[in-house]
């Protein structure tokens, strides 16, 4: 997508964007956005990360990019934080897995491209190995593999203890400075969506970009990707003075979607 593309052209796609919800009992619906293109093809599905929304930068990049390759796209709130809210008291990784998968489901039987940023990318990496015939591809942005475990497991023995007493504990966000709520209940939580490395298999083509200078998600864990994933389509690229979120190397992101778009 051109960065410098009019805003009436923006004002356009997002005009021809479907939104739905879909209902789900005893759950918030979850709300998403359909970009309607070529009805035989493949459909992207974004992904986005922790304390995120689908309303994000690289997210309307993307439905940008798909509109002008005439494909379909789709973007979704995960409903434990939608909006990028703090208040995450009932946010679960499984939860958050459950989501996407119903979100492939309800595409079905179409194939889905998965782009995930960040915890998005620890997601559509585990719907790609219990989907393997529904996810024709993979492009992870930062995949913040298992990070539930590497960085509130690894709190301070006091803190966990006193979170786990208590229950509900609020977080300092170290780059903005805001607070957010999360529940003890997320670390065993997590246990369950643990994604071994040195077992993992992919059946999908793969592309990894993560920021030499990363300072949320470290580099090693696309590294040890690369070295562990037993893949024949497998690609990462590690960006020379990219952070987190590698908005300013938006070009290298659609390249990647293309390169792993199914013809």
């Amino acid at each position: 997508m051109d960065a410098n593309q009019p805003l009436n052209v923006l004002r356009m796609t997002r005009t021809a964007e479907q939104r739905h919800l879909i209902n789900r009992p005893q759950r918030t619906p979850l709300e998403l956005c359909l970009l309607p293109g070529d009805e035989e093809g493949p459909v992207g599905v974004f992904v986005h990360g922790f304390r995120s929304s689908m309303e994000g930068e690289k997210s309307i990049a993307l439905v940008e990019m798909a509109a002008e390759r005439g494909r379909s796209w789709l973007r979704f709130n995960m409903a434990d934080h939608s909006h990028g809210g703090n208040d995450l008291g009932t946010f679960r990784t499984s939860r958050s897995l459950e989501e996407l998968e119903t979100v492939i489901e309800w595409l079905a039987p179409r194939p889905v491209v998965l782009v995930g940023s960040s915890f998005g990318g620890w997601l559509s990496l585990l719907a790609a190995q219990y989907h393997p015939k529904r996810v024709a591809g993979l492009v992870l942005i930062a995949p913040a593999i298992n990070f539930i475990q590497y960085y509130f497991g690894a709190l301070p023995p006091p803190l966990i203890a006193q979170w786990q007493k208590e229950r509900l504990h609020t977080f300092t966000d170290p780059n903005s400075g805001e607070g957010y709520t999360l529940h003890a209940d997320i670390l065993q939580d997590a246990n369950r969506c643990t994604i071994d490395l040195d077992t993992l298999s992919l059946e999908a083509p793969l592309r990894v970009l993560h920021g030499e200078l990363d300072e949320v998600v470290p580099v090693e864990i696309s590294r040890r990707l690369e070295k562990r994933l037993p893949s024949a389509d497998l690609k990462v690229e590690v960006i020379p003075g990219g952070d987190h979120r590698l908005n300013q190397h938006m070009d290298r992101i659609l390249h990647a979607v293309d390169e792993i778009w199914p013809h």
